[in-house]
């Protein structure tokens, strides 16, 4: 007599491999054989690996109960407990209930149950509990009787899945995808959108040391810290930080504290510029993007004027590479993104919604004093040029998930970050550099910058000694830009108010350039001072 053994579909567990090749195979006996006549084999016991199993050896009881429902009866027992079953259509014996958990079918009047074939008991709950969908059987086993949670979550009337994953650091983190409603229905069953957990509107509360999944009936889209801190030494980590921020470290294990301590606080638009390569900008950031995992994204300069922003607007840190910021507009969104408190998230397929936003912006580049327009006035910016190593690690970055745990510790036990100082917890002074002057002076417009080259001119080998000189827009254009169509007197004006930062004079008796010999007029001019472009290295960089 043939025995037919049914097969699952392809399918894993938890994203992993099932422990078997064949979940629902009856085992063989002791000898290794199976029995040709219609006495159920005492097969091995099922191993506790996965929900199929767990359900094939605890649960035969509720297989039997699912029978009874679909009006199957029970007929009698046998000496050896094995049961006798009669299907609701058929008449005498329909099949055999044996005390090894196995039911045998010897009737072809037994749907949805196939002739002279074995099931097991999850077999059973496939077939007349789920309408022949193993994954909503194995959904509703895991949730029903082995306490495990559903992937997925309703905000609002979207539904999501939490999804589990490794980074390439080997550190273990969580995604949350888009899923479609009538998926999850195919592949778990309609039931299991009752055990799907329901939220209200999402909300983001930084927090690296207590963190909670739910803030009243919201969900955080802040992701859990995924590090625990250790008392230990982190020779590396300090080589890297001395390397970023040179003779600025202090300010440097501020902003790390920053960033580890106070995820919920502002801190200033980190850059970190070099013409060279392989200076370590990008070690850097992935260094950052171990310790801070999930909560960090790195996206193009693109894509902060992409009409849909949900690739950084729940990140607690904006890493944003090879930046080369040309448009005026991406400025001011970056700008108004480290300053920012609410942001309204723009997704595809997602209705917008509102949350409070805790973004902090690093930026590396190639262009050291040309990667965006730094007005003279702005004080969010601290600019880090990067030289070449002086010390060369092939393995840093292995050595620096090691040290993760020691380097926490190490932010935990400096002096505590002094808030009270404004919005972000440093200076004026203390963000001040070189680079940061050098950007501000290459941002300045090209009038203004031919400006500067004619006043040096005027005030060296024109004017004499005079200390100052007065001019109005229209004087400098027939001066210097007569014959330049591309630029007039409101330019001009725009210019000496926007980046000279002066304003005119009260109404006054004047000679323009202070010319010998020019007639002297009334109006309103501007005072342009010797101090301003001789003494201050030719330019107007005070800040």
């Amino acid at each position: 007599m043939s025995v037919e053994f049914i097969s699952p579909p392809d399918f894993d567990l938890n994203g992993e491999p099932p422990p078997s090749t064949n979940l629902f195979v009856v085992p063989a006996d002791d000898s290794g054989n199976m029995s040709n006549s219609d006495t159920i084999p005492k097969g091995r016991k099922y191993k506790y690996t996965d929900p199929v199993n767990w359900y094939n050896c605890n649960k035969s009881s509720h297989a039997k109960e699912l029978l009874q429902k679909s009006y199957w009866i029970q007929l009698s027992v046998d000496k050896d407990n094995t049961e006798n079953w009669r299907a609701p259509l058929d008449e005498g014996i329909s099949a055999k209930f044996g005390d090894d958990k196995l039911f045998y079918v010897i009737s072809d009047n037994a749907v949805p149950f196939s002739n002279k074939t074995y099931y097991a008991p999850f077999q059973i709950l496939v077939l007349l509990g789920f309408k022949a969908n193993y994954y909503a059987a194995i959904s509703w086993v895991s949730i029903n009787f082995l306490q495990e949670k559903s992937p997925y979550l309703r905000v609002g009337v979207d539904y999501f899945k939490l999804i589990h994953k490794t980074d390439r650091f080997g550190i273990e983190g969580t995604e949350l995808k888009k899923w479609k409603k009538e998926e999850i229905k195919e592949d778990h069953g309609r039931q299991h959108l009752t055990h799907i957990p329901k939220f209200d509107n999402f909300c983001i509360v930084p927090d690296n040391f207590s963190y909670k999944a739910v803030i009243g009936n919201c969900y955080n889209l802040y992701h859990p810290f995924r590090h625990t801190e250790a008392a230990s030494d982190c020779p590396w980590s300090r080589i890297l930080m001395e390397h970023i921020f040179g003779e600025q470290i202090s300010v440097g294990y501020r902003y790390m504290q920053c960033l580890y301590l106070h995820p919920d606080k502002m801190a200033p638009i980190l850059v970190l510029v070099s013409r060279e390569r392989q200076t370590g900008k990008t070690t850097f950031l992935n260094w950052l993007n171990m310790i801070f995992g999930d909560n960090m994204v790195v996206i193009n300069p693109e894509d902060l004027v992409s009409g849909f922003n949900s690739s950084y607007a729940t990140s607690n840190i904006i890493a944003i590479e090879e930046t080369l910021i040309e448009k005026s507009v991406t400025v001011e969104k970056l700008k108004s993104l480290a300053t920012g408190k609410f942001i309204s998230i723009n997704e595809k397929f997602i209705s917008p919604y509102k949350v409070p936003f805790h973004g902090k912006i690093i930026m590396s580049s190639n262009n050291e004093d040309k990667f965006a327009r730094i007005d003279e006035e702005e004080i969010r910016f601290l600019i880090r040029k990067i030289g070449f190593p002086k010390q060369s690690n092939h393995q840093i970055e292995d050595i620096l998930v090691k040290e993760i745990p020691a380097f926490l510790h190490h932010l935990s036990s400096l002096p505590p970050v002094d808030f009270s100082i404004g919005r972000v917890p440093f200076t004026i002074e203390e963000l001040k550099n070189d680079s940061l002057i050098a950007v501000k002076k290459e941002s300045k417009s090209t009038l203004y910058k031919d400006l500067v080259e004619h006043f040096i001119e005027l005030f060296e080998n024109e004017v004499g000694s005079e200390s100052f000189v007065y001019a109005n827009p229209v004087e400098i254009k027939r001066k210097w830009f007569e014959f330049n169509s591309q630029i007039g007197a409101a330019y001009i004006r725009s210019v000496i108010k926007s980046e000279f930062n002066l304003l005119p004079c009260e109404h006054m008796r004047y000679i323009p350039f202070a010319s010998p010999g020019s007639m002297s007029k009334t109006g309103t001019p501007y005072k342009f001072t010797r101090k301003q472009f001789l003494e201050q290295d030719k330019q107007l960089l005070s800040t």
